[in-house]
């Protein structure tokens, strides 16, 4: 069973799947006209003996069957359990483009329980993986002009445009080497650990002074979230009856529509241990609602609100990012006796709320959404009545809830949606003002 990931993770996993997806993507589907063969008797026998090689803490012996496993059945079982062990010998760039490969297999008919839950555990080690694969970027300074210069990081040559851009690395020391024709080399040994993002600076200087530094750095660009859903919506009523001679009575019940927007801020945490602010730093929401006013006072009424969220920059930098808050549910409003032109009021409701986090690069899409209950909405305001069917006051809410289940989307799970709960539940709330406006019809 693959372990949850924290939030922080997959959205970083996202960015980081978002640029390699086109290169999945062009991977050829072993279902293809060039599939290798299929041996399924060898496949099984050789499973077995590397899951009982693994079992003795053989973990090298174990990887060699489930590779021959593996070539001679790609099934998603199979590759799950081939980058696994993979992981758990540090091999990240291999355990990241067997499960990518293992993404793309095609769905059976016949596939059982078990080759389904191992596709959603593929996708979302995938993910996780992803985000635990170190980056090394490399600059070199003071190289002499109309000189080439060589870089090598463990031993093989890379260009300096992907040492600025970031050299993805298992975890590992590594020998960091910068030659020019006329300069002593530099050199620098680096140690990487797992989700590392570290910049080296070499600088050639002169014949007799050659100095290294290096320095940590923010990790490259991340992504996003999504954001959460937010505040309630409410519905509005229209208590007071009219004072004033010849005023039309309100006899029976009403109809009532409303519409209204503002602004909203995020507190507490997506889960244990994340806070909301980390994702993103608030939302524009435009709340629909509509109800029945039994009296002048007694509201109950259903609202559908779809949010903009602003995500944060730590998580989405260098990408294109946007985030989607939805929500549904029930209320009842209790209007005040008028207190001169204002009609105060209080609200309480719960719901739904889904939110999803869209990460956008070299034109391909990746989406993580949370979802769960809002189980407590509070609500207060006042109106100011514009006609006998209009009016219009400010609001605030703060509402609570709790997301239960995490899910992820993109061409790496197929574009289907794969889903699990969330172990580390957390409580957030969304401090919402803003303006709200109601129409009324008479029955």
């Amino acid at each position: 069973m693959v372990k949850t990931t924290p939030m922080s993770r997959v959205v970083a996993g996202l960015a980081h799947l978002a640029w390699a997806i086109p290169a999945a993507v062009s991977l050829p589907l072993v279902a293809s006209a060039q599939a290798p063969p299929q041996d399924e008797p060898k496949a099984i026998r050789l499973m077995l003996e590397g899951q009982e090689l693994r079992d003795k803490g053989n973990h090298a012996g174990a990887l060699e069957k489930f590779r021959q496993a593996y070539s001679a059945l790609p099934n998603p079982v199979i590759g799950l359990a081939l980058a696994q062990e993979l992981v758990t010998l540090g091999k990240l760039l291999e355990a990241k483009e067997t499960l990518m490969n293992a993404c793309q297999l095609p769905e059976s008919d016949k596939e059982t329980a078990k080759s389904k839950k191992a596709r959603v555990d593929t996708a979302l080690l995938l993910v996780d993986v992803a985000t635990r694969i170190p980056v090394l970027q490399v600059s070199v300074r003071g190289v002499p002009a109309g000189q080439d210069m060589t870089l090598e990081v463990g031993g093989k040559t890379v260009s300096q445009a992907a040492g600025d851009q970031g050299i993805p690395l298992d975890p590992g020391s590594y020998e960091v080497v910068a030659r020019t024709e006329t300069r002593s080399e530099q050199r620098k040994e680096v140690q990487l650990r797992e989700r590392d993002r570290l910049r080296i600076e070499l600088t050639f200087s002169n014949p007799s002074m050659d100095r290294v530094a290096i320095a940590p750095i923010a990790p490259t660009a991340s992504t996003s979230v999504s954001s959460t859903p937010s505040a309630a919506p409410t519905a509005t009523s229209e208590p007071t009856e009219p004072t004033e001679p010849g005023a039309p009575k309100q006899s029976r019940g009403r109809l009532e529509f409303g519409v209204r927007s503002g602004y909203g801020l995020p507190l507490g945490d997506v889960d244990q241990g994340e806070a909301m602010k980390d994702f993103w730093t608030g939302m524009v929401p435009i709340w629909l609602d509509a109800g029945y006013e039994f009296n002048r006072s007694l509201y109950v009424g259903a609202y559908y609100h779809y949010g903009a969220a602003f995500v944060s920059d730590s998580q989405c930098a260098n990408l294109s990012c946007s985030g989607r808050v939805i929500r549904f549910g029930a209320m009842v409003r209790y209007t005040a006796a008028k207190l001169g032109e204002l009609l105060p009021w209080v609200g309480v409701g719960f719901g739904y709320e889904s939110t999803s986090l869209t990460v956008t690069a070299n034109g391909a899409e990746a989406t993580v959404g949370v979802s769960g209950l809002e189980f407590l909405n509070l609500q207060t305001g006042f109106d100011f009545e514009l006609t006998s069917s209009i009016k219009m006051g400010p609001f605030v809410s703060y509402s609570m809830g709790r997301f239960g289940t995490l899910s992820v989307k993109s061409p790496s799970t197929g574009g289907a949606e794969q889903s699990q709960d969330i172990p580390n539940k957390a409580t957030h709330s969304w401090f919402v003002f803003g303006l709200r406006g109601a129409y009324h019809i008479d029955l």
